[in-house]
């Protein structure tokens, strides 16, 4: 596997992109500690609607905090576990 389940990384800054697409939804978050670009990767849009997102749950330029777990090699990449957005919502990913 590439994402290290062991690990966790938070990344807090600005939803550049998301893309709501099979097999995967993706998120670019860029870093407000340094401006670098992360590549979230999410369950299948039928896994997160059935979690309770919507479409227009996250958009762009949003405040967000990300859980995940990060790459092996540590590259800018993680696999989603959940999301926090700027007033405190909560939209998981996994139940864990």
């Amino acid at each position: 596997a590439m994402f290290d389940t062991t690990k966790d990384v938070t990344i807090s800054g600005a939803v550049k992109t998301i893309k709501w697409q099979n097999p995967h939804v993706y998120l670019e978050v860029v870093s407000a500690d340094g401006g670098k670009v992360w590549s979230i990767e999410c369950s299948p849009p039928s896994i997160l609607v059935r979690r309770g997102w919507s479409i227009d749950a996250i958009a762009a330029g949003d405040k967000v905090s990300v859980l995940g777990h990060p790459l092996r090699d540590g590259g800018p990449a993680a696999y989603l576990m959940n999301v926090t957005t700027a007033t405190g919502a909560v939209l998981k990913d996994h139940d864990y």
